[in-house]
């Protein structure tokens, strides 16, 4: 004998952005998560700079610089 098999079809959904509706990164608004702005005022952390962190830490890896750079 034999045996009917299902046949299963995933949907096809597609979508459209439209032109220039997309939100940039650096224009998002700023979200701080409720958890992490609550431990950052119990505990007094301040967020980090990273632009000025890259400049100062003298761990802080440096691409197309050399060891004898300053700046």
């Amino acid at each position: 004998m034999f045996a009917l098999k299902p046949i299963i079809i995933r949907p096809n959904v597609r979508t459209q952005a439209k032109k220039n509706d997309s939100v940039e990164p650096a224009e998002a608004p700023a979200r701080v998560h409720p958890l992490k702005k609550f431990i950052m005022e119990k505990f007094k952390i301040e967020e980090i700079d990273y632009e000025k962190f890259k400049k100062e830490n003298k761990w802080a890896i440096r691409p197309g610089k050399k060891k004898g750079d300053k700046e």
